[in-house]
């Protein structure tokens, strides 16, 4: 169902369409947690179904509501949360939820709103990976918040160095432990990518160009080493970080 709407189309008739699908998923959804309010997998399964249906009305262009959707999410996982602090999917749940909040605001031009929002997020995870080092997932969780913070304090002229570079370090460490998972070095070259473009910014030339050129070298290595068509993301990035 996530990929519904993709499915029918974008006419405003299949996106409301999409959305009945969603709202009888919700009523389900909810009754099910009015029965059991104390059960976590029936709490899971409501706001989940919140967060889909917030995707479907912000593909719609329907921010406002899908604001409010994904903060009635956050509500109830902050709530549970509160009685299972140690509750690792719980708290992930809550990280999830306060990035798409974070999105809308940003969609919506509330960029301070926005990287509040980012920054709780990134807070809770940093939290996470500190108690569950060896969880992979949850340190690619932290480097996402640490890019999404940086990449809105780069596009509002704060600076982004510190932010950017954790997340490098994280992700490198991540590459280092699956050398040839594409999605890990992908994601190395893109922050490389945007590290060096805030080095350019903070007038730090030869820092920024050389992460861009290790960049650029890992994307020729993905590139090269495909065994098919390559994504236009990974040519898009290959192009990008290419120095004059």
């Amino acid at each position: 169902m996530a990929n519904a709407l993709a499915a029918c189309g974008n006419t405003a008739t299949s996106i409301h369409e999409v959305v009945s699908i969603r709202e009888e998923s919700l009523d389900i959804r909810l009754r099910l947690f009015q029965e059991c309010p104390t059960n976590t997998r029936a709490l899971r399964d409501y706001t989940v179904a919140l967060d889909y249906m917030g995707d479907t009305l912000a593909q719609a262009e329907n921010l406002p509501q899908a604001l409010g959707h994904y903060s009635h999410a956050l509500e109830l996982t902050q709530a549970a949360c509160l009685h299972a602090p140690h509750n690792i999917t719980l708290m992930r749940d809550n990280t999830i939820s306060l990035n798409k909040i974070g999105d809308m605001q940003a969609r919506m031009g509330n960029n301070d709103a926005a990287l509040q929002h980012y920054e709780e997020a990134c807070a809770l995870r940093r939290k996470l990976t500190a108690t569950h080092p060896e969880n992979n997932s949850l340190l690619k969780d932290y480097s996402y918040s640490l890019m999404r913070v940086a990449t809105l304090q780069a596009q509002q002229g704060e600076n982004s160095i510190p932010n950017y570079r954790m997340a490098m370090e994280i992700r490198k460490h991540l590459m280092q432990l699956q050398p040839g998972n594409a999605t890990y070095i992908y994601n190395t070259a893109n922050c490389l990518a945007q590290l060096g473009q805030a080095c350019l910014h903070q007038h730090e030339a030869e820092q920024g160009h050389a992460f861009l050129a290790e960049a650029h070298t890992l994307m020729q290595q993905l590139v090269n080493g495909a065994p098919g068509p390559t994504p236009a993301a990974w040519q898009a990035l290959l192009q990008e970080t290419a120095l004059p």
